[in-house]
């Protein structure tokens, strides 16, 4: 009969643990999935700024060269129609002259 009631306390202590176990490992997880999620979201997110945010640096660094190229053309043309007028003052005097 003691041994019949060790027994019972033993079950009750050892069901009671178990399911304290079960109960912390379904929060646990829960606790997880959740994490998970929220992390996901926040990945998303900063990719999602990242992304838009090298797309305003990449569109600024296009129209800042593209500003460069144009000016170096507006140089070059402008060295070449000087060196034109030039030319054509030469040959005005020169045409002045016959």
């Amino acid at each position: 009969m003691a041994r019949q009631i060790k027994t019972k306390i033993l079950t009750v202590i050892l069901s009671t643990a178990l399911g304290a176990v079960v109960l912390l490992s379904v929060s646990g997880m829960v606790s997880i999935l959740n994490l998970r999620q929220l992390t996901l979201r926040h990945s998303d997110q900063l990719g999602s700024t990242a992304a838009g945010e090298s797309q305003t640096a990449l569109r600024a660094q296009v129209q800042d060269q593209l500003m460069m190229l144009a000016q170096d053309r507006a140089a070059l043309t402008d060295e070449k129609l000087t060196a034109i007028q030039n030319q054509t003052k030469m040959i005005a005097d020169v045409a002045t002259q016959i």
